[in-house]
Formats: C-alpha cells, structure tokens, sequence
C-alpha cells in the first residue's frame, strides 16, 4: 500500500525540525501509518518548497494521500497557503481517498467551499476534551471502535466555522465545534479531525517547548503529558481531563486504522 503524504509545514519549520533532530510532521506521521499497517510505503512532498509542482506528481501510484498538521503562522484560506490547496485539489481530481488532520482538515473546509478562522475559544492544546460522536458519526466507519464521548491529542488556534455543503459532521465538542467531519461526494473521499490522531504526547510537548512560543500557554500542562508519554498516574489524568482509554494508543489511532482498512 503506497501513500503520499503532503508535509503543511513550511520550510523554516521543516528545517527547524530537522536541525533540532526531530522528525518533521510527514515524517511522524509516515512512522504512525507504518505502526498501524507494516503494508504502508509512503513518499512525501512538501507543496511550499518553491522548486515543488503539484503537477508533476503521479497520483495514479498511490491509493491514499494524507495532509499533515501545521504550525505556521497564517491560516488556510490566506495567500501563503495556496501552494497547498493546490495540492488537494489536485488529490481530489485524481480521485485520491485523503486524510487530513487539523490543518489538514482546515484545509478541506476550504477547498470544498468552508469557511476558517481564529476560534473564538482561544489555543485547544494537550487533549480536546468531551468530544462527542454525532449520530451520523455513531454510525460511520471512520469512528468503528470509538466511544461516543473521548479525549484526543490536540494543539491549534483556527477552526473550521462553516462546513462545506454536503459535509457530513461526525464529532464535536464545545470548545471547536467541527471536531471531525467526511465529505464523499463523487470522486471525492475525504475524512479529517481536528485532533491528532497521529501524534504522541512527546510530539505537544515538543510544539509547547518550541523556541517561538506559539504554544507557550500549555507550559502548565507539560508534566502531566510528559507523565502520560510514560505510564499515566490518576493525577495526570485527571489534570487533562482524560480517561486512560484516552491515552490508550491502539483506540486513539482508531480512526486512521479504519482509513487503512478502507484502502486495503
């Protein structure tokens, strides 16, 4: 099973990863794919290298694409953020199923005809809390396993405010209402969270200790995600807001096993 998966970052923050010697969000997310399903080959492009053309990928190799998160500073529907749309669309018309987490799907609601933009709410980070599956969600493959109420891996500031028409919501919670939505319509199949279906406590420690300090407001939080990265104690627990199901990997990952599973 051959995937491509589309790095959102830009190329200061690639770099950055990269001398800091950590992995870029392509690169963590190839390892997870690879966790779930040792099947799994991937390539990975980067849409905001300047020497990039969406135009000059073979989609017709791959049976999946899957977008990445992001920690730039401008949101999905700016000018900045062309190269990638241009990315998707082109995955969309070759008829690629696609993934997306955060900006990923951020980046779906825009292309599809959404709208983005600051929550209201402020930062979301460490775990969104009582998300709910929806009726729809209850019933759709992408949530087969999950609980109706869970916690999951999280660190943005946008969201999505209008869903496409057509999009189906599957999750939501009170602070960043599209929590996860699909969109299959035609050619088109896409699935994406809010959250991070990808990540390891390790990887928001790592966005909240970042030189920048974009995510310096959950410096309070980086014991008990350093406790969970390790064995969960009821304190740390309870100070995220979170079940140990919650930090359970094989149910977190759950909803990109069911995306495999759907391309076998």
């Amino acid at each position: 099973m051959k995937l491509l998966i589309i790095e959102s970052n830009s190329p200061t923050r690639v770099n950055m990863a990269r001398s800091s010697g950590k992995k870029t969000a392509a690169e963590q997310y190839g390892d997870c794919l690879q966790t779930l399903d040792q099947r799994v080959q991937f390539d990975i492009i980067e849409p905001y290298q300047h020497t990039f053309s969406v135009q000059e990928t073979d989609y017709s190799q791959y049976q999946g694409a899957v977008f990445t998160g992001a920690g730039v500073s401008w949101g999905v529907d700016d000018p900045e953020a062309a190269p990638l749309r241009a990315a998707m669309a082109q995955c969309f018309d070759a008829g690629l199923p696609c993934f997306g987490s955060c900006n990923g799907m951020q980046l779906a609601a825009q292309v599809l005809g959404g709208q983005n933009g600051p929550n209201p709410n402020g930062l979301e980070i460490g775990f969104a809390r009582e998300i709910a599956l929806t009726v729809d969600g209850r019933d759709h493959p992408m949530m087969r396993g999950k609980t109706t109420n869970f916690a999951a891996l999280c660190v943005h500031r946008d969201h999505v405010v209008t869903l496409p028409s057509e999009a189906t919501l599957i999750a939501t919670n009170a602070h960043s209402p599209v929590q996860a939505f699909v969109y299959e319509k035609g050619k088109i199949k896409f699935w994406g969270t809010q959250y991070h279906p990808e990540l390891e406590p390790q990887h928001i420690i790592d966005y909240i200790n970042e030189p920048s300090g974009l995510f310096a407001e959950g410096e309070s939080l980086l014991g008990a995600l350093a406790d969970c990265q390790a064995q969960p104690s009821a304190d740390s627990l309870a100070q995220l807001g979170i079940q140990v199901n919650d930090i359970h990997r094989p149910h977190h990952t759950l909803e990109l096993k069911n995306w495999l599973q759907t391309l076998s």
